[in-house]
């Protein structure tokens, strides 16, 4: 068993033109690329059956089982063509190693064995289906030996194969798929279509005849009964249909379509249908029961690999490509391939270019435009459109379509094309004025457009070296002035009335100027705009400037926005702002600050969009371009996932070393997924708890939250980081709680537990304690008697010492005494 861990999360792809997948390869820790089967167990653990291994996959990290020689619980055989779940037991099936129950609790395999003596081991056959009936009766497809029905609970076993002596039997022993209905029908596709009654009697369904020129044209590949009672025919040429017998056509393979050999039928929560040709990802309305092609597998082949998880996300395996998957969530978001200017104006630009070539003019309107040549084109408010030309021609087409040409420079004027229009706008008394460098023009119904309005360079503001256009942004607001953005001098605000203007420029270390002086957007405030602008900046994030204090708040990576490159704001119908920028989209609540982000996984053409490609139209459909296309969507229709994520443990290390619960088992007594408690010794005093949410949906952005009770304080955000690290806890009980939340920070409140003991170390131990007490107690009487009696002793010897002191120092006195008398007699 080895465990993989990814240290780059899955790269998107796209398959068709403009639908986003999801791709797990084997270069991303994947055993294998071709992808049998796929199933996801009790915990939200995704097990892929490959050529190569058993593989099971948390998000993050793949877990791999395989063959072990000399492991007889190991893997028999590391082809697994077919997977089901019962509990916490996987029933695995193989091409060579037969059908084997692995007990999650244990990481052991086991091997089921038949009792028919007259047919050989399972082993000898590919197993190409596992499932189960109601009543628990598990059916196990064979190619070549027939269907096994076999009864954990009482270990009885039945099988069915044909018989050419039998009439009701099955049609072959070749058995791709079976499944029950809900009159306890089994469904069998054995080559052609059989019933196997309650009773036990076989019926064949008649399908037609085969066509010589298509043999195995009626050969099934799959079967699905719905919550409704119908049964879903996958085969070559499509799928049928049967309620109460009668078969429907749902779907036709044909040469223009190529839908053929359709494979699995999956039902996701919302009642669509979904399913697969050998080429094609298939979404089927329930209601209409008609199928679109939501991808295209141009080059590559799907294999029988085929679920739906919890989130209603779509995972396929493929036959030597890995496995993909599709977020149906992704189509709301519009992504298309080119850009937008010619989804929008295609037809204007057309009619105009067969305009210019009938009046000798060579230029031509570009609709794949980007970067600084980029111009949307403008509708007025009374409905006239002006579009502006690469080489300073303007183009006005009215309601009723009538087109007048305008130019902004003599015929020959030399560099004619730094005299082109960046763009337009209009003012509060409804004229329309044309943004060129340095300045503004106002527009008239006259030919000869020359007249500027010149803005800057002024004593205020030098001249713009940027290389981008000395406008790049304009709003108009409700009290009639201009506000223009610039690539170098920041903001400008102009008052037509009096042709005075006002600077706003970065001033370093003033948190009250605006942040940068290369402004890309400006948009009222939805809420207050008589008091409010926001503006967008490359390199500042996003600015608010209150006119009444004149005074600039911003938002930028620092303060949890994004990035700090904003191109684009659009305004939504609930007074929200839509922003683009490098690292995807932010819908943002100006009168809370509440942000959500979108990227990749959510559906956008790229995390990175471009400057000035961004545009919303009358219906409030918004456009943002990027460097992969652009995304077209309605923002009300853009949705929270709401799916909430369970977590589990996937790894718990002790000084960085992953702990196995076989080796050591004073530690875990089972996998870490399956461990309520843990119990670490006095020096595990550096402990880190690995965790996984169960939502697929963009794992890299699932949030986690913990907090180990007793020794933290409070919850800590994790943000999208999954361990949790201790060290030096003190000896006790403890309980570790975390939470996951989905890329859409949807969180569970419902923590996962695990019960943390620290043991002591033995001297801080109760019975460490008290055996000391006891020896304390025990011997403190007799070493007090001991000690007593040797003071005792020692204060006799004492007394001793000192009598035989006196007695000396006496008779010392009595000899000196007698020699003083016996001198003076």
């Amino acid at each position: 068993m080895n465990r993989l861990t990814l240290f780059s999360f899955i790269f998107l792809t796209t398959l068709s033109a403009d639908t986003p997948v999801r791709r797990i390869t084997i270069n991303d820790g994947l055993s294998q690329n071709y992808i049998y089967t796929i199933l996801q167990d009790r915990m939200g653990f995704l097990w892929f059956g490959t050529k190569d291994g058993l593989n099971r996959y948390d998000g993050y990290s793949f877990q791999v089982y395989r063959k072990d020689n000399a492991d007889p619980l190991s893997l028999s055989d590391n082809t697994v063509t077919a997977l089901h779940r019962t509990g916490d037991t996987l029933w695995v099936g193989t091409a060579a190693g037969g059908v084997l129950l692995f007990d999650q609790r244990r990481a052991e395999f086991r091997r089921l064995h038949h009792p028919f003596p007259d047919i050989a081991p399972m082993e000898q056959r590919q197993i190409n289906m596992i499932t189960s009936t109601r009543d628990g009766r598990i059916l196990i497809g064979t190619d070549g030996a027939g269907l096994f029905i076999h009864t954990p609970a009482t270990g009885r076993w039945g099988v069915y194969r044909p018989d050419s002596a039998v009439t009701n039997s099955l049609s072959s022993g070749h058995i791709s798929d079976a499944v029950e209905d809900a009159q306890g029908n089994i469904w069998v596709a054995a080559n052609g279509l059989n019933l196997i009654r309650p009773g036990g009697t076989v019926e064949r369904i008649d399908r037609g005849q085969e066509d010589p020129a298509m043999p195995g044209i009626n050969r099934i590949s799959s079967l699905m009964c719905d919550p409704d009672g119908r049964v879903w025919v996958s085969y070559r040429l499509g799928i049928d249909l049967y309620v109460n017998g009668e078969r429907r056509r749902i779907i036709t393979a044909t040469a223009a379509n190529n839908y053929f050999w359709c494979g699995k039928v999956r039902r996701a929560s919302d009642g669509t249908f979904w399913t697969t040709s050998i080429h094609h990802l298939l979404r089927i309305d329930a209601a209409s029961l008609t199928a679109e092609a939501v991808a295209a597998f141009t080059d590559q082949r799907i294999a029988g690999g085929f679920v739906i998880d919890r989130s209603d996300n779509v995972w396929v395996g493929t036959a030597g490509w890995g496995a993909v998957m599709y977020n149906p969530r992704t189509a709301l978001f519009g992504r298309r391939s080119g850009n937008f200017l010619e989804a929008l104006y295609g037809n204007v630009y057309a009619r105009l270019n067969r305009l210019k070539k009938k009046n000798n003019e060579m230029s031509t309107f570009d609709a794949g435009m980007r970067g600084n040549e980029f111009r949307i084109p403008f509708r007025s408010t009374n409905g006239d459109l002006y579009i502006a030309t690469s080489d300073a021609y303007i183009f006005r087409m009215t309601k009723d379509s009538v087109v007048t040409m305008h130019t902004l420079a003599p015929e020959r004027t030399p560099e004619r094309k730094q005299y082109s229009a960046t763009g337009f706008f209009e003012d509060s008394t409804h004229t329309v004025w044309i943004i060129r460098n340095s300045g503004i023009v106002r527009f008239f119904d006259v030919p000869e457009l020359y007249d500027l309005l010149p803005l800057y360079p002024d004593a205020g503001a030098p001249p713009n070296s940027s290389g981008y256009s000395d406008i790049s942004a304009v709003t108009v607001t409700r009290d009639g002035f201009y506000w223009f953005g610039t690539p170098t001098n920041g903001l400008l605000r102009y008052d037509p009335k009096r042709g005075t203007k006002q600077w706003y420029r970065y001033r370093e270390f003033d948190t009250t100027a605006i942040s940068h002086n290369h402004v890309l957007c400006i948009v009222e405030d939805p809420n207050e705009p008589a008091r409010y602008l926001w503006i967008g900046t490359d390199g500042g994030g996003l600015n608010r400037f209150d006119r009444t204090e004149e005074r600039f708040t911003s938002f930028t990576e620092r303060d949890g926005f994004p990035n700090n490159t904003v191109y684009g704001i659009l305004t939504d119908s609930r007074k929200r702002f839509w922003i683009s920028t490098n690292k995807g989209i932010v819908r943002f609540d100006p009168a809370t600050a509440d942000m959500h982000s979108y990227d990749v996984y959510d559906g956008l053409q790229s995390n990175e969009f471009n400057r000035k490609e961004f545009h919303r139209t009358v219906d409030g459909r918004m456009y943002f371009g990027g460097v992969n296309g652009y995304n077209a969507f309605r923002p009300e229709a853009i949705a929270l996932n709401t799916a909430v994520p369970e977590v589990v443990f996937t790894d718990l290390r002790l000084f960085n070393r992953s702990i196995s619960f076989k080796r050591d088992t004073s530690i875990l007594r089972l996998p870490v997924e399956f461990t309520d408690t843990v119990v670490l010794g006095h020096s595990d005093n550096v402990v880190t708890f690995e965790f996984a949410a169960m939502e697929f949906t963009a794992s890299a952005k699932n949030r986690f939250r913990y907090m180990l009770e007793g020794f933290d304080e409070d919850w800590i955000l994790n943000r999208t980081s999954r361990t949790a690290t201790f060290t030096n806890i003190d000896p006790g009980t403890y309980r570790l709680l975390v939470k996951g939340a989905n890329g859409d920070r949807v969180w569970n409140d419902v923590p996962r537990t695990m019960v943390v003991i620290v043991r002591p170390p033995f001297w801080r131990t109760w019975w460490f304690i008290t055996v000391v007490a006891l020896l304390f107690l025990s011997t403190g009487p007799f070493i007090y008697y001991r000690r007593v009696t040797e003071l005792k002793r020692e204060q006799q010897r004492q007394q001793e010492v000192s009598r035989l002191l006196i007695e000396s120092q006496e008779g010392e006195r009595k000899r000196i005494a007698q020699e003083m008398h016996d001198s003076l007699g």
